[in-house]
This record gives structure tokens, C-alpha cells and sequence, in this order.
């Protein structure tokens, strides 16, 4: 599977020029197709900036952002795509930079008023449905080239596709797919009569990566969308009750604890706090939705004017990169195991062995629990268990493994214990962590004699104490 991404800034004022890229040439005012000729890519995708939606390209009529953002796209589609010799692309618009913009070619103007970094998130959410679409072929291959072309786009806005696609290819890597990056960009222009070499800018395997923050204690995600523009209230309070009425039975809160699992090496915690995409997407849509109906436009003479009344929050990127951890947890797993509330310890070993099998320092804390992949060592769990039945004790329900190696619980009610309690809750967390999320005092287990399985879950009433642990290192985001 191969990617091709362009970030594009304004292709009216580049001029025709004999490009050359591994061995081939192309005279153009553009690269591209040249690139896709020589790499035949699966997917290509072009990043660009509303900032080219003048009154000339999008018209005098358009009054919605909906609108505006098809006629950009027929606009560029029409007047470039054949003239770059490009096959086929998607294009995305993305928000563009907060300014006034000038076009020389026409003397107009566009005057941008919002967020420039909402850029970035709208970037990344593209990526995620790119690898969706994608999704069975490269779990399939296991292999993933990405070339993204560097050359065009105003400032930033290469930074931050660069950036956005970085996240999402390294959360990829660590899911055991082969990802190699490749930057290209074209030399400088000189004249109409000197030709360009597109060269190579880095080429390297991307690493396994894991996501490392969190959003704030008490965020809601009415609140991943900020208001820059107070007549506009009622949008997020539309966000608001979309979630109350759809996510009557879902703690949508819960949603960012798959990032804190995958994060500690705790498997049990990544099947326990799975979250079906098809439960999230709703909620990203709405989020988006509510963001775009937030803009409002004008074209008046010669001048555009893109007004965006709300903005994106961090807390917004906490949400997508859940979305992507559960989307690729849902591609690696068996959608019964993940959908049952009672798993066997050999069903956990396995699910642990795919999606930890590229982190070794979280797999050996893994495996000393739950045992091997193939099966040859039973792990600390089931060797505990084991010891349990033939010393005849009962296992026919469930039972807290802590109670059944050292007994009941002590009565917490004396004042000596209670003094003792935040000292406990300490060792118990760090025990928790220490052992992948299975420790003893957390876990609890039951036996099956007739399929002789060995199931396991967590303490129904320690979750809220876990989910707190599950988080345990990750940072705020601001």
C-alpha cells in the first residue's frame, strides 16, 4: 500500500517547468503527476487551504461552507488536474490561516477570522478515514509507504499536515505494520528554462509510537469546541444534547481510557474499556458538524470573508486519536472477544501477543502474567490457579485472586486500617502497573471445568479506582 500527500498553497502563480524525478520528466507547472506516474500511488490525497476561496473561484452566490468548500474543489479539479497531468486525487479542504490573503492574479481579497490550528485537526481526522478505507489491505500487507511531498503551502500548513500525519503513522507502527516515510519536495524555481530535480528531503522507517495524553479531569467533549463568537452559543449547546440523548447508556468520558491502557501495557484494561467506533463516529461527526455550521461566509465585491464562530480544543485530538486506537484494536481482534463481557485467560494472552507484539518491554510484563503466545509457559495467573485446584479450593464463580491465596479481606471498619488505606491504595496502584494491569489484588478469576478455561476480569468495583491508574503517566493537554 503507498500514499502520496501534497500540502498545496495557491498553484495560480506557478510557472511551467521541465521537472525530473527518478529517471522521468515532465514539463508542468507542477510535479505531482510526474510523481504519480513514476510511484503509482493507492491513494493520493492533496491538503489546501480555504485561502484560495476568492469571489472569482467560488462565485458571488455561495452562502454555505458546504458550498464554498465544492466550488473550491471543482474549482482546483478544473482548472489544475488535467493541467498537472494528475490522474486522480481526493482533495481536502482545510481551514486556513487566520489573516487577511491578497490574490495578485485577479486583485482580490480574503479575510479569514478563527483559529489557524483547527488546520491540524481537520488534518488528522482525514488521515484516520484514509486508513480506514485502507484498513484491510494494509493489515494484510503489513507494509505502508507514505511519500509526502513538501514543496507548496503557505508557512505552517506543512508543518502541521506533517505533524498530523506523524501521530497517525506512528500509532500505525506500533500495531505491526511496516511503515516507511519518504519526504520529497522540488528544487527552487530559477526560471521558466532551468529544470528541477524532485528530490528526496529524508527517507526512514517509522518507529512504534504511542499516544501520551490525556484531556483534563471534568472535560466534556461540549467542551472540545471553544467559542470565538458569543451569538453563537446555542451551536455547542446543540453538541451537548446530542449526547445527552444519544449517549444515554456510554460514559462518554471513558472513551479516552483505551490511550492510558495502551500507553501502561495493560491488555485487560484495553478489552475492558474498548469503545466501538461505530459508537465514537457519531460523536466526532456531530463535533465537526457543529464546528462547520459555525462558519459564516460573505463574497461583497472583491472581497471573501470566512468567519468561524468556534474552534477546536485540544481535547478534540484526545477523541480522534481514541477513535484510532479502538479502530485499529478492532482491526487485530475477533469482534466476539471484544464484545463479550467474559473473557478465558488464553483469549487474553493472544489478544495481549497481537497488539503489544511490537513493544518487547511491555510484552515481557505481559507475558510473565498471562504466559506465551504459543502456549509452552502458563504464566503466573494460570500457575496460581493451578496451585489453587489441587489444593481443592472452589473456583466456580467469580473470586478476587488476592482472597483466594491469602483470604477475606481485613475489616477496614477499625481506625488502625483506615490510617492504613491511602498507604494501600499506593502499593495497590503501583502493584497494578507493575504487573500489567494484573495484579492480584484487582483481577478476579473463575474456573470452567468443562472447558477447562480459566476466565478473568476486573473487581466490578474497583473499576472507578482503575480507571484513574489506567491514565497514570499520561500528560495533560493544553
Amino acid at each position: 500500500m503507498k500514499w502520496l500527500i501534497s500540502a498545496w498553497g495557491d498553484p495560480s502563480g506557478w510557472k511551467e517547468v521541465e521537472y525530473h524525478y527518478k529517471g522521468e520528466s515532465i514539463k508542468s507547472a507542477n510535479h505531482l503527476g510526474l510523481v504519480q506516474k513514476v510511484e503509482n500511488p493507492n491513494e493520493t490525497l492533496i491538503m489546501v487551504g480555504d485561502s484560495l476561496a476568492y469571489p472569482s473561484v467560488v462565485g458571488k452566490d455561495v452562502k454555505t461552507y458546504d458550498s464554498l468548500r465544492e466550488k473550491l474543489e471543482n474549482y482546483i479539479k478544473e482548472q489544475y488536474f488535467e493541467k498537472f497531468q494528475i490522474k486522480s486525487a481526493k482533495l481536502v479542504i482545510l481551514p486556513g490561516g487566520k489573516g487577511t490573503y491578497f490574490w495578485r492574479r485577479s486583485q482580490e481579497y480574503l479575510a479569514i477570522e478563527g483559529e489557524s490550528k483547527d488546520l491540524k485537526f481537520v488534518a488528522l481526522w482525514n488521515f484516520i478515514q484514509l486508513l480506514e478505507r485502507n484498513l484491510k489491505e494494509i493489515f494484510e500487507e503489513e507494509y505502508l509507504e507514505v511519500i509526502f511531498d513538501a514543496s507548496h503551502g503557505w508557512n505552517f500548513v506543512p508543518i502541521m499536515v506533517y505533524q498530523a500525519l506523524g501521530l497517525v503513522l506512528e500509532i500505525i507502527s506500533f500495531f505491526g505494520v511496516d511503515i516507511t516515510f519518504k519526504m520529497i519536495a522540488s528544487e527552487p524555481f530559477v526560471d521558466e528554462n532551468t529544470p528541477l530535480n524532485v528530490v528526496e528531503i529524508e527517507e526512514k522507517k517509522i518507529p512504534i509510537g504511542v499516544y501520551r495524553y490525556k484531556a483534563k479531569e471534568g472535560t466534556t467533549y461540549v467542551s472540545s469546541l471553544g467559542l470565538l463568537d458569543k451569538r453563537f452559543s446555542s451551536l455547542k449547546g446543540q453538541l451537548g444534547k446530542f449526547i445527552k440523548k444519544e449517549y444515554q447508556n456510554l460514559i462518554v468520558k471513558d472513551i479516552p481510557l483505551i490511550i492510558g491502557a495502551f500507553y501502561n501495557g495493560l491488555p485487560l484494561a484495553v478489552k475492558t474499556f474498548h469503545t466501538p467506533t461505530n459508537r465514537i463516529k457519531p460523536l466526532i461527526d456531530k463535533l465537526f458538524e457543529v464546528y462547520y455550521n459555525g462558519i459564516t461566509l460573505s463574497v461583497e465585491g472583491n472581497k471573501t470573508s470566512i468567519r468561524r464562530a468556534l474552534c477546536f480544543h485540544p481535547y478534540t485530538e484526545v477523541l480522534l486519536v481514541s477513535y484510532l486506537y479502538n479502530l485499529l484494536t478492532e482491526a487485530l481482534s475477533d469482534s466476539y472477544f471484544l464484545e463479550r463481557k467474559e473473557v478465558s485467560l488464553k483469549e487474553l494472552r493472544d489478544f495481549a501477543c497481537k497488539l503489544f507484539a511490537k513493544d518487547e518491554k511491555k510484552l515481557i510484563a505481559i507475558t510473565k502474567e498471562l504466559g506465551d503466545c504459543e502456549g509452552r509457559t502458563k504464566g503466573e495467573i494460570a500457575s496460581v490457579v493451578e496451585k489453587l485446584l489441587n489444593e481443592g479450593k472452589s473456583l466456580n464463580c467469580w473470586k478476587r485472586l488476592k482472597e483466594l491465596i491469602e483470604g477475606e479481606e481485613e475489616n477496614e471498619s477499625n481506625v488502625e486500617a483506615k490510617k492504613d488505606k491511602a498507604k494501600k491504595e499506593s502499593i495497590a496502584e503501583r502493584n497494578f502497573l507493575a504487573h500489567a494491569g494484573l495484579s492480584r489484588a484487582e483481577i478476579e478469576l473463575k474456573y470452567s471445568p468443562a472447558g477447562k478455561d480459566i476466565f478473568i476480569r476486573y473487581n466490578p468495583n474497583r473499576l472507578e479506582q482503575i480507571k484513574t491508574w489506567v491514565l497514570k503517566g499520561l500528560t495533560e493537554i493544553e
